[in-house]
């Protein structure tokens, strides 16, 4: 679902420019978590049954209808699932365990199908943390203009849904009449119903979702503004940093294990979402948009390769070796670890016809990467991302080395 700059209706079924799933059979599957906010009917009965009604329409075609393919950078199609939970924040009750679960959610699907103060709430506070969200607004209200949508979400492109039907009614009461929001399945019968009935939902879901894959959101840019300096991405934007400071973003499928990663748990190489101005002088790096609002492909390796030519060879060696010690122990293992082998570049004197940095002040010194911290986002059973924030200390020989730049022309 694509933030619009007008509030965008988008019927079920899927619309002639809608890209269709591609036709090569999936090779692998991904699960992403999915939770839905719904109203919970007050002291109606009626209603709170229709909600409850609603709510497992829309988790079993979430888990179960719907197909959604995406492609990875090798050009591999993995088939994406979903498990879908309720958030059971009741009026007066919106705890930190639901505040946490709309946070860390992959996706949040929203069903608008009355006015509910306590909806639009949890819709804002999804919206704070993370821009994936789906919306689906009664169909009835939206025809007569009352659509349950604050002014501050206009923006944002909605889907319609029409109120469970007579068929999937009829079925619930006679073989499984005592559905709550708890039920763990739905008997034949129901799924049946449901699977015949609302095919126009299902559309309009697996369009929904197969376009939070293809064309990922960004925040709102009220919500975006608010967040920046919430959000590890944003971090360097909202401090002063003196020292050379990158952050590192590494994607992760999922925790194999309860303590530690597998390689195989990445999802892609390490990149670096943000850096100051000295670290980008540094790796000569000066001119690249990085940060919050700008999608970044710089990877560790291309970094090693900007200034590989500016390091002697057995320097450059010892560095890389170290780093791929740290990436086992900090990153895979979960655990702490301390460099010791710097960045060293070559002076001026060093070697005739030696390429140097072309940053002056850069030739001849030393940098230690240091780690000053680390942040995971997200649920670690799916989807998630672990940031590492990272200072380069120059010149830190002690000062009775011959390389402290107090010793150097005695």
């Amino acid at each position: 679902m694509s933030t619009t700059p007008k509030m965008t209706v988008v019927e079920g079924g899927l619309t002639d420019d809608a890209a269709a799933p591609p036709d090569a059979e999936p090779v692998d599957e991904l699960t992403l978590s999915v939770t839905v906010i719904t109203p919970f009917g007050g002291s109606s009965d009626e209603a709170t049954r229709r909600h409850v009604f609603n709510y497992h329409r829309v988790k079993h075609i979430v888990e179960n209808a719907i197909k959604v393919v995406r492609e990875d950078a090798a050009g591999e199609l993995s088939q994406v699932r979903y498990k879908v939970g309720i958030c059971l924040a009741r009026s007066g009750n919106i705890s930190l365990r639901a505040l946490t679960k709309l946070a860390r959610s992959n996706i949040v699907v929203a069903l608008l199908s009355e006015h509910n103060v306590n909806v639009i709430y949890e819709l804002g506070i999804r919206n704070l943390h993370r821009p994936e969200t789906i919306i689906l607004v009664n169909r009835a209200l939206a025809q007569e203009g009352r659509e349950p949508i604050p002014v501050y979400l206009k923006e944002s492109a909605y889907n319609l849904f029409t109120d469970v039907c007579d068929e999937v009614c009829q079925a619930v009461d006679t073989h499984q009449p005592n559905l709550d929001w708890q039920a763990n399945t739905l008997v034949p019968e129901v799924k049946a119903a449901i699977d015949s009935a609302d095919r126009d939902l299902r559309d309009t879901l697996e369009q929904s979702f197969q376009e939070l894959v293809d064309n990922p959101p960004r925040w709102l840019e009220s919500m975006n503004e608010m967040a920046r300096n919430r959000h590890p991405e944003g971090f360097l934007q909202g401090w002063s940093t003196y020292l050379p400071t990158s952050i590192v973003r590494i994607n992760w499928k999922r925790r194999s294990d309860d303590l530690s990663y597998r390689h195989e748990d990445m999802d892609g190489a390490p990149v670096v979402a943000d850096a100051n101005y000295l670290f980008r002088r540094i790796f000569h790096i000066e001119n690249l948009n990085l940060g919050p609002d700008y999608t970044s492909d710089i990877t560790f390796d291309r970094l090693m390769n900007r200034i590989q030519p500016f390091i002697t060879p057995q320097d450059y060696e010892d560095f890389l070796n170290e780093q791929i010690q740290l990436m086992n122990w900090i990153v895979f293992g979960n655990g702490h670890a301390t460099a010791y082998v710097p960045l060293r570049f070559k002076e001026d004197s060093q070697e005739p016809g030696a390429k140097l940095h072309p940053n002056q002040d850069i030739r001849g010194k030393v940098y230690l990467p240091c780690l000053t911290a680390k942040s995971t986002v997200g649920d670690p059973e799916h989807p998630h991302s672990t940031y590492l924030l990272i200072s380069f200390v120059e010149q830190f020989w002690p000062t009775d080395h011959p390389m402290h730049p107090n010793n150097r022309d005695k």
